[in-house]
């Protein structure tokens, strides 16, 4: 039988034990302190650091085995830290003189095998004793410190903040945004994707290549550019260059027209690429872009780097062809068979001694030519440098079938351009609109391409959005009119944001025109310095004299001959006066008018538009902004109340409801102000309205200038007049 005494005793004996060891632990904290105020202050982890990361192993249940040891024979010369690994004989006996760096990220990793953790910051060795498989960071510069167990019982993260004193002083500048990374026609589509102005089609199912989506912010853009482009032609024109004000009507026809269209104007027959194949990876190439796809191939500017640096000798030819070439072109002929390839480059050379020239197509065909002899030179393929096919016509048009039968009866085709549109509806908007000679007729509308290979983003896709304008005169007018419309239209997208510098206007040689224009008085193209096209230029939209083909094309097939002709009535009066015979007046004022065509593409003018607009700016939070026109702007203004409370959201919403009836306007209440800027920065805002604490007291507002960032302050009664001033009214 237990005694009671005896419990009295082992409680006693109990309470004393423990009585001494919390007086040897006070005794040696009490050690730990005087150590640490001791401490030089060196680049070391001093006791407060590692006491911080043995608080976070104690509120884990993890153990250090640091409070076993006492401290009192530490070496003046080591720190505390340091003098653990001597005293555990990890520390070499002769310490360098110079103090260790502390690391900027000391990260301990620990296995619950052998229960011992491993340092792999610059420190030589350390160790000590964990009950638990535990990953600690700790980071000096960042305020708090993270220790994680990784055993199946506890997969824990747990996270203390710093003391006050320990945290380090915040830095009284921002740092300098970071460089931008990858090329500017990768940055500006990662922003376009970011913000909600270009999207990939179908992208949930992996894509479908050459067509697009517009997000929010892009089909207001583009919207802008089509209301712009309809206003100053069709229903607000300019003076033509006899000072009078042109006659512009007009039109939107369908994209499924009857077959006999196509044939008409040639399409049919006509409109097809000659088409090359890989006779290895089965990959195809129009034949007049293989060098242009060669450019851009990735083999092609491995071998080019080669060349430039060693040479196109035999040694550095075969050299690539084992390394770089058997992965990124396995079937060129330099690859398959080296010693046979070059031994026919090696009599080309050997042939024109001291006056070896060859251009780099020729090069790349000899490289991929294996009997040169029986083939010729062969072409290679961009993609894996096999030999390519002959070229073979491949028409362009999309071809689908209207009805539930699918033969040839009822074969259809989508469009490929709005032209022919305009031209089959030319009797029935003269019948009805009463317009004279000249005149134009204009029309915006889809059209269908099925591109080989499309590219470069929205330039070259397979559905496309056209902006034509048909404009018919007498056709011993027509040097005048097509010189006035070509200086037009490049002075039109000089006037929506697109810099000279960027922009050109380029006469077509006589080899460049197409079949209608090869007896008409010019064709030109105004073009843009394209991010993938530098230095060069690409079609922006072009300006052509199409004589009478189309007119005449129509009324052969349609069987109206001339049926279609215009009649001029003002040329009648004109040679009536001048007594002309009534036989030649009869001759002379029926005809089919000669036509100039402006021709644009929406996509493409688009696209232009976020080219010029992408600006790099690292002073800015977002490190860009999108610096469009005003008028082409996707959001005119933001109304940016300063705080979501003190009356300021209801002054916001009053401008906001005053304005949103003519501008496409933005509220927007979330966040810090610096990032709504941001926002608004990406989204090419040219203004943003701030209600502040003195719009409480004076009624005015703070209005943030997009590019050059100033400020100045505006009435809240004066904001839309201030936008109208600035932007000019909607369109």
């Amino acid at each position: 039988m237990f005694h009671p005494t005896a419990s009295i005793t082992l409680f006693v004996a109990l309470s004393a034990f423990v009585l001494f060891v919390f007086n040897g632990l006070l005794s040696l904290l009490n050690n730990l302190s005087l150590c640490a105020k001791n401490e030089r202050q060196t680049p070391h982890m001093g006791w407060q650091q590692f006491e911080y990361l043995g608080r976070i192993l104690k509120k884990t249940r993890v153990h250090l085995s640091i409070f076993e040891y006492s401290l009192k024979k530490r070496p003046s010369n080591l720190s505390i830290f340091d003098w653990r690994y001597q005293k555990r004989g990890f520390w070499p006996k002769n310490p360098p003189t110079t103090p260790t760096p502390h690391p900027k990220n000391l990260t301990f990793h620990a296995t619950r095998q052998s229960r011992l953790a491993r340092c792999n910051s610059s420190f030589p060795h350390s160790a000590f004793r964990i009950s638990h498989s535990l990953q600690i960071r700790y980071t000096p510069q960042s305020s708090p410190a993270l220790a994680q167990c990784q055993c199946a019982v506890c997969r824990a993260t747990f996270s203390r903040k710093r003391p006050m004193s320990e945290q380090p002083q915040k830095p009284q500048q921002k740092p300098a945004a970071a460089a931008p990374q990858g090329s500017k026609m990768d940055r500006l589509v990662a922003l376009c994707k970011r913000r909600g102005f270009i999207f990939q089609s179908s992208e949930i199912y992996g894509g479908i290549n050459g067509f697009w989506d517009y997000g929010p912010l892009g089909v207001e853009l583009k919207r802008n550019l089509k209301d712009a482009w309809w206003h100053d032609i069709v229903r607000a024109p300019e003076t033509g260059p006899n000072n009078e004000f042109l006659e512009m009507v007009g039109l939107d026809s369908t994209i499924i027209t009857h077959p006999k269209v196509w044939v008409a104007s040639g399409h049919a027959a006509n409109f097809a690429d000659l088409i090359s194949m890989c006779k290895r990876c089965q990959k195809m190439t129009r034949v007049d872009q293989w060098w242009s796809n060669m450019l851009h191939s990735d083999w092609y500017k491995s071998l080019q780097g080669v060349i430039a640096i060693d040479g196109a000798n035999p040694d550095s030819l075969t050299r690539w062809a084992r390394r770089e070439g058997k992965k990124s072109a396995p079937n060129i002929a330099l690859v398959r068979n080296p010693d046979v390839t070059l031994r026919w480059l090696a009599e080309y050379v050997a042939a024109h001694p001291g006056s070896f020239e060859m251009s780099p197509q020729e090069l790349v065909c000899y490289l991929a030519t294996e009997q040169l002899a029986a083939t010729g030179l062969q072409k290679p393929c961009p993609n894996c440098g096999g030999e390519l096919t002959e070229g073979k016509p491949f028409n362009l048009m999309f071809e689908s079938h209207a009805g539930p039968v699918q033969d040839e009866a009822n074969k259809v085709y989508l469009r490929p351009e709005t032209a022919q549109g305009i031209f089959v509806n030319f009797r029935n908007v003269v019948d009805t609109s009463r317009v004279k000679v000249p005149f134009g007729i204009a029309q915006q509308g889809k059209a269908f391409r099925n591109e080989v290979t499309p590219r470069n983003y929205t330039f070259r896709s397979r559905e496309f959005e056209q902006m034509e304008i048909e404009f018919f005169i007498r056709p011993d007018t027509a040097p005048e009119w097509y010189k006035f419309w070509r200086d037009s239209r490049f002075k039109w997208w000089q006037s929506i944001g697109l810099t000279s510098g960027n922009l050109q206007l380029r006469e077509h040689d006589k080899d460049e025109l197409a079949h209608y224009a090869k007896e008409g008085a010019g064709t030109s193209d105004i073009e843009y310095k394209f991010p993938f096209t530098d230095p060069g230029f690409g079609e922006l939209e072009g300006v052509a004299h199409r004589t009478d083909f189309d007119l005449r094309q129509h009324a052969q097939h349609s069987g109206l001959g001339d049926k279609l002709k215009y009649f001029d009535q003002d040329l009648q009066v004109k040679l009536m006066a001048e007594g002309v015979a009534k036989e030649e007046i009869d001759k002379r004022c029926k005809y089919f008018p000669h036509v100039i065509e402006p021709s644009a593409g929406a996509d493409r003018g688009t696209l232009a538009l976020l080219c010029e607009a992408y600006t790099d700016d690292p002073s800015r939070p977002s490190g860009v902004v999108m610096k469009f026109h005003p008028r082409m702007a996707p959001i005119k203004a933001a109304i940016l109340p300063l705080v979501d409370k003190d009356g300021m959201p209801e002054i916001a919403t009053k401008i906001y409801n005053d304005l949103r009836n003519t501008w496409n306007v933005q509220l927007d209440v979330k966040q810090s102000i610096g990032k709504r800027y941001a926002r608004m920065d990406e989204a090419g805002t040219p203004f943003c309205f701030t209600i502040d604490s003195q719009t409480l007291q004076d009624q005015t507002v703070t209005v943030r200038h997009r590019d050059t960032l100033q400020q100045e302050r505006v009435n809240v009664s004066n904001v839309r007049q201030y936008l109208a001033e600035k932007i000019g009214p909607a369109t």
